[in-house]
C-alpha cells in the first residue's frame, strides 16, 4: 500500500526559523503528515522560540558544540540531513530564510534529488559582506530550490532580476506576522499601551566587536540622556556577545541586561516600547505591528520595505546616527504615526498560501488565496 499522505520535512536550525516556521508547520498538517526536523544548530534558544506554539521537533540531529565554526555547521548539517533523507524519503522539504542549516537543508535536498522549497525567499543586500554569512546563504539557496516563497513584491523582483522568476513562485507575506498574530491572540496583547521603554537586541556577526562596542557606547549616551526611559536588552547567549554588551552597560541604572525571553514574552516587551533598537531581521517586521519605530544597527537591510515608510531607521552600527535617529523618534512621538500604519510585510495569511499552494500542487486541494499584497 502506498503513503495516504504526501511527507513533508520541515527543516529548521535557529531560533527565528522556530518561530518563523511554527505557523508553517501547524499548517501544513491538515494536508500532509509532516516532520519538524532540528539540526541543532541553536539549543536553549531554539526550544525557547517553539515552546509558545507547543510543538517539539520530531528528529533533533543535535549538532551544535561550543564555538562552533560555520563550515562545521554546514557539513553536519549536509550529512545528518543527508542520512534523514535517505531514511524518510521525504515527498518535499521546506527551509526557512537564510541561515547555514538553511544552506545545509538545500544542498541535502539537492544531493537527494528532492524538491525544495525556500519560505521567505529572494530578500537580498546585494552585498555577499552584509549580513554575513547570511546574504550568500539566501542567493544559494533560492538557486537550489525548486519552489520560492518571497514575502513580498519586492523581494520576488529580486529573484526575477536574478533569473528565478520562471520557477514556481508566490509572493506570501512574512510568516513571522502569523506567528506574533497567533500569540497576540491567544495571550491578548495589545498594540496601544506605551511605555517609556526600549526593546534592544544586537547579535548580528558582522557586528562582533568594535561595531557592537559603537553600538553599546551609543546605547549607555542615551540611557544616560533619557533616564526617564527603561532600556530593557534581551542579550543573546553568544559569549562573544556577552563580553562586549555586558562589560559596556552592566553599571549603567536604567539599563536592563536580561537573559533572551520566550517568545510569547518578548512580544508582550515589544509591543509596550516607543523605540526598538536592533540589528535583527524579524524585529523590522514585527515592529510595525505593534507600532514600534525601528532604528536598525545594520548598514544594509534585506528587508528594506519599512524604510520609505518611516517606520524602520538605517543607522548602522554608528553611534551618532543612533542617537540621531532615536532623538528624532522620540521628540516627534512617533510611534503614534507608525500605529496607524498597514505593515508592509504581510498580513497574518502567509502560512495559509504555503500549505494551499502545496496542497494543489499536489493535487490534494483547488484552494487559491491571492497573493500578498502591500498596502501603501
Amino acid at each position: 500500500m502506498g503513503k495516504l499522505k504526501k511527507k513533508i520535512g520541515l527543516v529548521v536550525g535557529t531560533r527565528p526559523e522556530a518561530i518563523k516556521m511554527a505557523p508553517v508547520y501547524l499548517t501544513l498538517r491538515e494536508f500532509f503528515e509532516v516532520d519538524f526536523i532540528a539540526t541543532g544548530q541553536h539549543r536553549e534558544m531554539f526550544y525557547q522560540g517553539l515552546s509558545p506554539f507547543g510543538i517539539k521537533p520530531t528528529v533533533d540531529l543535535m549538532i551544535m558544540e561550543e564555538s562552533q565554526s560555520l563550515e562545521s555547521v554546514l557539513s553536519k548539517s549536509v550529512t545528518g540531513l543527508s542520512t534523514l533523507f535517505k531514511e524518510q524519503k521525504y515527498d518535499l522539504v521546506l527551509v526557512h530564510g537564510d541561515t547555514t542549516t538553511t544552506l545545509g537543508g538545500a544542498l541535502a535536498s539537492f544531493y537527494n534529488r528532492i524538491p525544495c522549497a525556500h519560505v521567505e525567499a529572494g530578500l537580498r543586500t546585494g552585498d555577499l559582506s552584509y549580513p554575513y554569512p547570511e546574504e550568500a546563504n539566501r542567493v544559494l539557496t533560492d538557486d537550489l530550490c525548486d519552489i520560492l516563497y518571497p514575502p513580498t513584491q519586492l523581494s520576488w523582483e529580486n529573484l526575477e532580476r536574478e533569473g528565478l522568476g520562471s520557477k514556481d513562485c508566490l509572493v506570501t507575506g512574512n510568516t513571522v506576522i502569523d506567528a506574533l498574530m497567533i500569540i497576540q491572540n491567544k495571550w491578548g496583547i495589545e498594540t496601544t499601551k506605551k511605555e517609556n521603554l526600549v526593546v534592544v537586541t544586537a547579535h548580528r556577526r558582522e557586528n562582533w566587536g568594535s561595531p557592537l562596542e559603537e553600538i553599546c557606547h551609543a546605547i549607555k549616551d542615551l540611557a544616560l540622556e533619557f533616564t526617564d526611559y527603561r532600556f530593557v536588552f534581551p542579550v543573546h547567549l553568544n559569549p562573544a556577545v556577552r563580553k562586549t554588551v555586558f562589560g559596556i552597560l552592566q553599571d549603567v541604572d536604567n539599563v536592563e541586561l536580561i537573559d533572551p525571553l520566550e517568545y510569547d514574552e518578548f512580544l508582550r516587551l515589544l509591543s509596550r516600547a516607543k523605540v526598538a533598537l536592533s540589528d535583527s531581521g524579524g524585529i523590522q517586521e514585527e515592529g510595525p505591528h505593534f507600532g514600534v519605530p525601528v532604528v536598525l544597527l545594520r548598514h544594509v537591510t534585506e528587508r528594506p520595505e519599512g524604510i520609505p515608510r518611516k517606520m524602520v531607521f538605517l543607522a548602522g552600527p554608528d553611534e551618532e546616527k543612533i542617537k540621531e535617529y532615536f532623538h528624532f523618534v522620540v521628540q516627534n512621538r512617533w510611534w503614534e504615526y507608525v500605529m496607524n500604519q498597514s505593515n508592509p510585510y504581510g498580513d497574518g495569511r502567509a502560512s495559509e498560501r504555503i500549505a494551499c499552494h502545496l496542497a494543489s500542487r499536489f493535487g490534494l486541494s483547488n484552494v487559491v488565496i491571492p497573493r500578498f499584497e502591500e498596502v501603501f
